[in-house]
Parts: structure tokens; C-alpha cells; sequence
């Protein structure tokens, strides 16, 4: 278990050292911006209660493939079961320091098994991730 969190320490700090770089990550690129992963388990039960309902241009959030309509299930620690207002979702924006991701899981099309998990890398500055949610 020390060596998994040592990896994952020397990834992400290698990460943060170097955002114009890609890392191999068990074959897989994580992009210095964005990390997708479709998954297919059974934790997706999930309810959804945002509904990205805008997407800017050349943002992060479009260069993680997210779309309008998608329905959020997690935004980094909040989820449907302790969601109350867009002001959570602002919390843990200003809460996450530049360079280090924020973990959004969501619905894509009309099926619960169509779930991507995205790690998006928080921009440096006053910038920010590009999409617009709307509570559903």
C-alpha cells in the first residue's frame, strides 16, 4: 500500500513540475489537462443533480469531452446525497489549489451505464474550467 501512494505522490508532483507533458499511466496518456476513464461498474447507481448546460470554447471542460446535457454525479466530494446548492460546486473550485485535479463523474445519454470519470487539472490564475451547471 506505501509503494501505491508513493507512485501516485511521484505522479502527480511530476504533474504539477511538467503540464506541457503527457504520463503514461498503466498504458493509458493522462493528458496534463484532463484524465477520462469510462466506466462501467456497478457504483454507478449514483443519482445525477447537476445538468451541464453550456460548454465554452477551448475550455477545459471541452477539451475533456464533456458535453451539454451531461448529468453530473460527482463533483469532486459532492454528490447527489450531499448536494445543496451551486454554491458547493463554487466551494470546491476556490477549495482545490492550482495544479491539482477535481474528479467529476457523469452521465452521458439516456443510459446509466454510459459513465465517464474525469479528472479535470484546476487552470492557474482566474480561470476557470468552462462549463455552466444547472441543479436538476
Amino acid at each position: 500500500m506505501l509503494e501505491l501512494e508513493t507512485t501516485l505522490h511521484e505522479i502527480h508532483e511530476y504533474a504539477r513540475q511538467n503540464p506541457s507533458k503527457s504520463i503514461l499511466i498503466n498504458s493509458e496518456v493522462c493528458s496534463s489537462g484532463y484524465k477520462q476513464i469510462d466506466d462501467k461498474s456497478p457504483q454507478i447507481l449514483k443519482n445525477p443533480f447537476l445538468k451541464i448546460d453550456q460548454i465554452a470554447s477551448n475550455s477545459i471542460a471541452e477539451q475533456a469531452d464533456l458535453k451539454v446535457g451531461d448529468l453530473v454525479i460527482q463533483f469532486g466530494s459532492v454528490s447527489a446525497d450531499n448536494f445543496d446548492s451551486l454554491q458547493d460546486i463554487s466551494t470546491v473550485f476556490q477549495n482545490t489549489a492550482p495544479g491539482n485535479f477535481i474528479h467529476i463523474s457523469v452521465i452521458r445519454g439516456d443510459s446509466k451505464n454510459n459513465v465517464l470519470s474525469i479528472s479535470l487539472l484546476k487552470p492557474a490564475g482566474n480561470v476557470s474550467l468552462g462549463m455552466h451547471v444547472v441543479p436538476v
